[in-house]
């Protein structure tokens, strides 16, 4: 694979600003730590910085010691393949949190100012809920993926893949990462499907227990009208007591969850 001058002359200033030296002071730097053996000018640390030229094999293995790095990584840069598959997982959410921006749009803040029926304002409701879940399974893909990267891929650099893969080049290693970032956008839509099930379950689940409430309560209603009473009564004495027993048993089940 062909060395991109102009990245390499930009990693080996960095490596110079990092050293606080001047061109003049950095090349009298290098001269030293090679044991006078390169013999070099600040014109040709401005040419190498410029990425007009290349230095040569010894110079750059100075100039990769002085900046405690490898050869490799002078030359081709320390990206990993976890910093490629992090990287992915923020293009990813990325993508996720545009569908939160559409949601927003429909929630009571963004549409204060306007004058809206009551079914509208029950969708704006609705879409403040799933804007919060849609945030909660982001969060928990995220969680995935950089347990996953940690575990698979910590700090998994060219060298590693070459002591790995003796007989390969940094072609191959490219290729290699290309076919993780592949792997790894894959298990992300896999995870996310599995996410949107188990919500949309939720939803569902969530949306017929208020759907019977709400006809319950629309009863209620009815027969207080019916024997002048206030609805208050009815729910005090009746919906109350079998919310709370249902709340005592869901704690119960949740309790028994954390045990297991």
């Amino acid at each position: 694979m062909s060395i991109d001058k102009k990245k390499l002359g930009s990693r080996i200033k960095e490596i110079r600003v990092n050293e606080k030296d001047t061109l003049e002071s950095f090349s009298q730097k290098i001269n030293k730590y090679s044991g006078g053996v390169i013999k070099s000018g600040k014109s040709n640390v401005s040419r190498w910085e410029k990425g007009e030229n290349i230095p040569n094999d010894i110079t750059l293995k100075t100039i990769a010691d002085i900046g405690k790095m490898t050869v490799t990584e002078l030359l081709y840069g320390k990206d990993t393949v976890d910093d490629e598959l992090y990287k992915q997982i923020e293009k990813f959410t990325a993508r996720k949190n545009g569908l939160l921006q559409e949601i927003k749009l429909l929630t009571p803040g963004a549409l204060s100012g306007l004058t809206l029926g009551l079914a509208f304002k029950e969708m704006s409701k609705n879409a403040v809920k799933d804007n919060e879940a849609l945030q909660d399974r982001i969060k928990e893909l995220e969680n995935f993926g950089y347990k996953y990267i940690k575990k698979s891929y910590n700090n998994y650099t060219y060298d590693k893949f070459i002591q790995d893969f003796p007989d390969s080049n940094f072609q191959d290693y490219e290729e290699y990462k290309e076919k993780e970032r592949a792997f790894f956008e894959e298990l992300l839509e896999n995870y996310w499907k599995v996410l949107d099930k188990n919500f949309s379950n939720y939803s569902l689940i969530n949306s017929r227990f208020t759907n019977q409430i709400s006809e319950e309560l629309t009863e209620i209603k009815r027969i207080a009208i019916k024997e002048e009473k206030r609805e208050e009564y009815y729910i005090d004495e009746l919906v109350q007591p079998i919310l709370d027993e249902a709340a005592r048993k869901i704690k119960e089940l949740a309790s028994d969850d954390d045990i297991n």
